[in-house]
């Protein structure tokens, strides 16, 4: 497998919430009515932004905290239990618990999706969410909180990445485009290759 060592010495400090924003599309009496699938803690892996599993209405009950929508191409990130590096990017529309975030990336932010990726794994954001918890019942981190964290970053890294990858967008064979999930094809490839130093 292709790695890419990539040097973060001259990279600019860059505030989570700089990139992101918080989308809070909540629905209680109709969203389950309207999306079948949903994510729970146990559908997401630790250290991997790929959605492998979900929960189906149609064969098990929806929680009833679970009443926020997420879209496609959205981040996931449950606020509860930082420690289990868990995040996610939808590849699907579905519904999520209410104290999980649903990020979207802002307007000409694109090139910053590899080091949004790495930092909401990385052990140094993992120590600073745990710290910053609030509540002794359901203990979560608030939104304003990710938002303020900061960390070296250099933005536009998907086209080089992805030329050094052989990394294509979906489309037709050859073809670049945006076409059957191309940009979370570019973000799986991505991930899968580089190595942070």
């Amino acid at each position: 497998m292709n790695e890419l060592h990539i040097d973060k010495t001259h990279w600019k400090r860059t505030k989570i919430g700089d990139l992101l924003y918080k989308t809070e599309y909540n629905d209680k009496e109709n969203a389950s009515k309207q999306y079948s699938k949903f994510i729970k803690m146990e559908h997401l892996d630790a250290n991997s932004l790929n959605i492998h599993r979900c929960g189906d209405s149609s064969v098990e009950d929806i929680p009833p905290t679970f009443y926020k929508i997420f879209k496609k191409g959205q981040i996931l990130y449950p606020t509860r239990n930082p420690q289990l590096r868990r995040a996610a990017l939808a590849s699907f529309d579905g519904i999520c618990g209410e104290k999980t975030l649903t990020l979207s990336l802002i307007e000409g932010c694109e090139g910053y999706i590899p080091f949004i990726a790495h930092v909401f794994h990385s052990s140094a954001f993992i120590e600073y969410a745990t710290n910053a918890r609030i509540g002794s019942t359901n203990p979560h981190i608030r939104w304003r909180d990710v938002a303020d964290y900061e960390s070296p970053a250099q933005g536009r890294a998907e086209a080089p990445c992805r030329a050094a990858l052989g990394c294509r967008r979906g489309g037709g064979e050859g073809e670049e485009g945006e076409g059957k999930g191309g940009g979370i094809q570019i973000l799986t490839c991505l991930i899968n290759h580089i190595k942070w130093v």
